[in-house]
């Protein structure tokens, strides 16, 4: 089983390094998708498998939705986690391009199949003495929000989501990054991957809960069926006035249930009760959280 939990805590958005990494590998029973067309050289360099599995891939029309006027209603450029270590005061985090199809056929299949899971940690390990070689090791944000109060909401996911349905959750998506991805190597890449997952973590947050202004601090890098940047999510106003806010503009169509956990006893309560029923990295967010204000 993959070891889940919290990597990194304490860590700002500026106290980390941001280098090129490994690339997803390449299943054998997946190279016949449309999206590896061009991937003939299965190599899983940054600068290769940006060419050869993001930019033409995207320039032939795949790894994107478009709506009927042309503009773009979905786009499934991602990046995926490829490791860290720490270089005095700093941690250096290694990043590299992947997009949905491949965290589709290798991350959500894993975290729904127990079998799949072992299945691709012993390849990984046979064919590239690596843990996760073959895993897209998706990179998302969450948030935990926090109103005036100090009241710590969580969410109920639908019974329609791939990923934990019905399990409790917090504020979160994938990083999504656009043509920002082709910019990663000019420039101040570290500044860069830290103003995007600040974007997206904010830009998250705006669409599940049609709620815009918040103070997100930052608290780690935690890992479950991805890896993530949690956050905790201060709202100038009242559970209240959330929750009715919340109830007219939120996203039904992902989150169900809102539980409000009104004191540290409480949140600690709920962790220990609804661990199992509750996603891992939402869980794991909840511990930074419950850990900072005690």
């Amino acid at each position: 089983m993959i070891t889940q939990g919290v990597l990194i805590e304490g860590f700002g958005p500026y106290s980390f390094i941001v280098e090129k990494g490994l690339a997803k590998a390449i299943l054998p029973e997946e190279g016949n998708k449309d999206y590896y067309k061009w991937a003939r050289t299965k190599r899983r360099g940054f600068d290769t498998a940006l060419e050869e599995r993001i930019k033409l891939p995207f320039e032939s029309g795949l790894l994107v939705v478009r709506n009927p006027d042309g503009s773009i209603k979905f786009d499934d450029r991602k990046l995926r986690f490829s490791g860290y270590s720490k270089r005095g005061d700093q941690y250096v985090l290694q990043v590299a391009p992947t997009h949905f199809g491949e965290i589709k056929a290798t991350d959500i299949r894993a975290a729904m199949s127990p079998e799949f899971e072992k299945y691709l940690l012993e390849k990984s390990l046979t064919d590239f003495g690596e843990e996760m070689a073959y895993f897209a090791c998706s990179i998302a944000v969450n948030a935990v929000p926090i109103t005036k109060e100090g009241y710590v909401h969580v969410f109920r996911r639908s019974d329609t989501q791939e990923l934990y349905p019905g399990r409790w959750d917090v504020i979160g998506g994938f990083v999504e990054v656009g043509d920002r991805i082709f910019d990663f190597y000019e420039g101040d890449m570290s500044k860069k991957f830290a103003e995007l997952v600040n974007y997206n973590a904010k830009k998250e947050f705006v669409e599940e809960t049609g709620i815009d202004y918040n103070l997100f601090n930052l608290t780690g890098l935690v890992r479950g069926a991805n890896f993530v940047f949690t956050h905790e999510a201060f709202l100038d106003m009242s559970t209240e006035e959330f929750l009715a806010r919340f109830s007219k503009t939120g996203d039904s169509s992902e989150i169900g249930r809102v539980l409000v956990l009104k004191s540290s006893k409480e949140l600690s309560g709920f962790l220990e009760s609804e661990k199992a029923n509750t996603s891992p990295t939402a869980y794991h967010a909840l511990r930074l959280h419950l850990k900072n204000r005690l």
